[in-house]
């Protein structure tokens, strides 16, 4: 731009253009420099423009899929945010294509005079037709099959960024088709975010007009949308089926909520184990799909941290009147037992506070914010966005174990599994308890900013998980109870220096327990 103004005006205005002024200059430096063969032609010489950068001007930005209908008849460059929701399995297109006139003794019979090349938002019969006729005869032309060059494309259904920081549902958000072609097809992934710099076109399928996109660079962006919004409005072309890429995926990087898992499907819960414990998300081609060939299983590592509801007052009509065998201190319903042990955490609670999660939140930042004062929300010294802030900052934290909290949740590991195995009819206790302390005992530590994982945090960590056994089972070997609610008559028992108290007395009974139990195991506190 700040060597040639006019250039940089066609080159973002007027792509075709620009590419055909480019083709022209590259041709006539091959020629002059004797590279290519006497018989090379312009025609046969293909010239592509990689933009990374476009004006950061609200007219070169689409942020919705209605902002790009604006730009429908507009064959220049934009840019536009968004996660990929769907993903179609490669196939092919035709770069380009050579045609000779069908009449030998016709001038159009010899060389590369009619060459045909794919340009942003052309269609596949726009390169490779049958209609074509000889400018030199008006005979019908006909392809050379040898010449004909191949490249990858997937197409994308990407939804737009703004769609995941809106405060309200009320608000229909379209979804964005996006063609990938060639390099940009090899690294592009369901449920991550992307910045493309493409051009808009348009389709008419039936009675319908698409709006599309084809990308010509895309950046991979690491930030992560605080939630998946349910408002999307997709309106891809019935072109090819799409692989979906779900919350699971959409999450990543994040927290995925998945609701009441009492309304999952049999099928869904089967896919949600399998996710849980082998770490990956698989994908499997849309049932309806029919193409030529088979498509194959897209796999996708878990990285996401997944989150679940369990109401007992959302079990399925199914269950009314059914005689219900109680085997542990709450109901967990129809679901999957395999699917409850696939989650690190089950946190117990009950939902007789109306609005209880606004109650809760506001209470304990009153109580953080200002301890003079436990009933009145006034005094909240930070805003959500410096909580948003402070979070994104904790996170970023790279913390390591230190001895003696890897002591602890290795010696209460060791302890428990003995205590519950000896049980006739005791609870299970999961082999991966450990991943899930430590998890836990993380987390404590980067929310008190600290690089080092200390023994508090373990401690923290092990009452937490017994709390949650307690409430599951109604037995705690270290004699937890559970305690469902913040409320202000046990603020003090929860924040304070009775809660030090508290911690206090339980790393003793925890020493205790793993000397007692796991003590010739190593497990000694010298």
């Amino acid at each position: 731009m700040e060597e040639n103004a006019p250039l940089c005006d066609i080159v973002l205005h007027q792509p075709v253009r620009a590419r055909e002024i480019f083709k022209s200059v590259v041709y006539i430096a091959l020629k002059s420099l004797q590279i290519m063969p006497e018989t090379f032609t312009c025609n046969q010489l293909l010239v592509d423009i990689k933009i990374d950068w476009l004006p950061p001007f609200s007219e070169y930005t689409i942020y919705n899929g209605i902002k790009l209908t604006n730009k429908m008849n507009e064959k220049r460059f934009v840019k536009f945010e968004g996660i990929v929701q769907l993903l179609s399995g490669p196939t092919k297109y035709t770069q380009s294509a050579r045609y000779q006139c069908s009449l030998e003794d016709c001038e159009g019979y010899q060389g590369n005079k009619f060459v045909r090349v794919h340009i942003p938002g052309a269609w596949e019969t726009e390169t490779i037709r049958k209609d074509f006729l000889c400018l030199y005869c008006q005979s019908p032309l006909v392809e050379d099959p040898t010449c004909r060059i191949l490249g990858d494309k997937v197409i994308a259904e990407m939804i737009p960024s703004s769609a995941f920081y809106t405060s309200t549902y009320s608000v229909c958000h379209q979804s964005i088709t996006v063609y990938c072609r060639d390099e940009l097809t090899e690294n592009i992934l369901l449920g991550r975010k992307y910045s493309v710099i493409g051009i808009p076109f348009t389709r008419k399928i039936g009675s319908s007009i698409f709006v599309l996109m084809e990308a010509n660079n895309m950046e991979l962006i690491e930030n992560v949308p605080y939630n998946v919004p349910s408002s999307i409005h997709n309106l891809p072309p019935p072109l090819m089926e799409l692989y979906n890429a779900g919350t699971l995926l959409l999450a990543t990087d994040g927290v995925c909520f998945l609701g009441d898992l009492s309304f999952s499907s049999k099928n869904k819960q089967e896919i949600l184990v399998r996710a849980l414990e082998s770490g990956n998300i698989i994908i499997s081609p849309p049932p309806q799909v029919n193409c030529v060939g088979d498509l194959p299983l897209l796999t996708y590592p878990l990285q996401c941290t997944v989150w679940g509801l369990i109401s007992s007052n959302s079990r399925k009509k199914s269950d009314t009147g059914r005689k219900q065998v109680e085997q542990t201190s709450v109901g967990l319903g129809n679901l999957n037992k395999v699917l409850i042990n696939g989650f690190g955490m089950l946190y117990i609670t009950d939902s007789t506070v109306p609005n209880g999660d606004e109650y809760y939140n506001q209470l304990t930042l009153c109580q953080i914010s200002d301890k003079s004062s436990t009933s009145s929300f006034s005094n909240i010294l930070m805003s959500n966005e410096e909580w948003k802030k402070f979070l994104t900052y904790a996170s970023s934290i790279n913390t390591r174990f230190t001895e003696e909290a890897e002591f602890l949740i290795q010696g209460y590991y060791v302890a428990s599994r003995r205590v519950h195995s000896s049980a006739a009819q005791g609870p299970e206790f999961p082999m991966a308890v450990v991943s899930t302390l430590m998890s836990v005992a993380q987390a404590f530590s980067k929310l008190s900013l600290r690089q080092k994982v200390a023994d508090s945090d373990a401690v923290m960590a092990i009452l937490l998980y017994e709390e949650t056994l307690s409430a599951r089972y109604g037995y705690s070997a270290l004699n937890v109870r559970n305690m469902p609610h913040a409320r202000n008559e046990n603020m003090s028992y929860l924040f304070g220096l009775e809660n030090d108290q508290r911690l206090q007395q339980f790393h003793r009974l925890l020493q205790q327990f793993i000397a007692t139990y796991a003590g010739d195991a190593g497990f000694k506190e010298e």
